[in-house]
């Protein structure tokens, strides 16, 4: 059960980082949806697939083979709106990451000294990841519990334990945090030198 409702806390992660970071880097006009409504929207869509991938895994138990069957389904179901949200948000994310690499080169974004790209470029990492880790999932229900994915455990460490570990060393390297200070302290330096011309 904590298998699949580990990798949408994982994503809410994901999705609160993206609005900090480009809050931070005043890029919120550059995405495709306003990060404050993605945070929003997204969160609330992880909070239906957590529920769904509850009770899909909880309806088993009864061991009536239609309950079975439909718990089946309703974890698909959960997972493949985790896996239409995740592209979608990819595809933000990259939208943003474009446009703000067009902007920094027409030296409309000068003076960005903190390494947002890489801030960047670790969070559609992340995505991808775990975009991989839900297809997998999705695969493994698909094929129900006889199947080659369920039936070999090498694809539980590969693609759910290491993929998830990944993520979260991604965020202990290239906390998002650090760029928020920067771009914070680069604010206020901008706002000292604007008072000392006064």
């Amino acid at each position: 059960m904590l298998l699949l409702t580990g990798a949408p806390l994982l994503a809410a992660t994901i999705y609160m980082t993206f609005r900090r970071v480009v809050e931070a880097l005043g890029a919120s006009k550059l995405a495709i949806v306003n990060p404050r409504w993605i945070t929003r929207f997204y969160v609330l869509l992880d909070i239906i697939v957590i529920i769904t991938q509850l009770a899909g895994t909880i309806m088993p138990a009864s061991g009536d083979a239609h309950l079975i069957a439909l718990s089946r389904k309703i974890i698909l179901a959960g997972l493949s709106l985790q896996l239409a949200a995740l592209t979608f948000f990819m595809a933000n994310c990259w939208q943003v990451h474009k446009k703000l690499r067009q902007a920094t080169s027409e030296g409309t974004m000068h003076g960005l000294v903190v390494s947002w790209h890489t801030h960047l470029m670790a969070l559609e990492a992340a995505t991808l990841l775990l975009f991989i880790r839900s297809m997998v999932r999705v695969v493994e229900y698909a094929q129900g519990d006889t199947g080659y994915v369920a039936s070999h455990e090498v694809y539980i460490y590969v693609f759910d334990g290491a993929l998830m570990f990944l993520i979260m060393l991604f965020f202990s390297i290239l906390h998002p945090q650090r760029l928020v200070q920067d771009m914070d302290e680069r604010q206020k330096e901008k706002e000292r030198s604007r008072m000392e011309l006064v």
